[in-house]
């Protein structure tokens, strides 16, 4: 015999679970919309370089559609939540090592006195949150400003090893 309490619990419990998903990752109909557009569009000009990372991008991107045209049946909804949180935070790191920010800081060497130029850029934590993660020491002021202004050449040199760093600790999050 079926118990209509068990139902009302069951439809309860199942409420509760649906008010607990993010409805950002939910997806609905502008969620394609979301994927697609990365804030920036490959050019072997610019990103050459970066083109295994693009690659990487749109397996992840391809994954994450597989995970959202699932059919309920197959796996719990908290199951199909966890999965897209964590390939949209995957992307989200994707996005960032093509298209990272860097910021040129100084810091003051306590026990010298001297100051150093520090290129710093961001990665995304397991929440999905932006936090300073990475940094290169490009030497003390003195020898890195000529006329007031960090050169180009170093600019670049420190944002490939930046790449490089973001990367390494890419492959090592996300071991296939």
């Amino acid at each position: 015999m079926i118990h209509p309490e068990i139902i009302l619990m069951s439809a309860g419990a199942i409420k509760a679970l649906l008010l607990m998903v993010r409805t950002d990752l939910i997806p609905d109909e502008n969620f394609e919309e979301w994927l697609n557009d990365d804030g920036f569009t490959y050019s072997p000009e610019k990103y050459g370089d970066k083109k295994f990372i693009f690659d990487e991008l749109e397996k992840v991107k391809n994954e994450f559609r597989e995970i959202r045209d699932m059919k309920i049946e197959t796996q719990s909804l908290m199951s199909s939540y966890n999965l897209l949180n964590a390939h949209k935070i995957r992307i989200s790191k994707l996005r960032l090592i093509i298209n990272h920010e860097v910021s040129y800081v100084t810091n003051l060497h306590a026990r010298s006195g001297i100051k150093y130029v520090i290129a710093r850029t961001y990665w995304i934590d397991n929440n999905g949150k932006k936090v300073r993660r990475f940094s290169k020491n490009l030497g003390s002021i003195d020898k890195v400003y000529v006329n007031d202004l960090i050169p180009d050449h170093l600019k670049i040199d420190a944002e490939k090893e930046l790449d490089r760093v973001m990367w390494e600790n890419y492959r090592s999050e996300y071991k296939e």
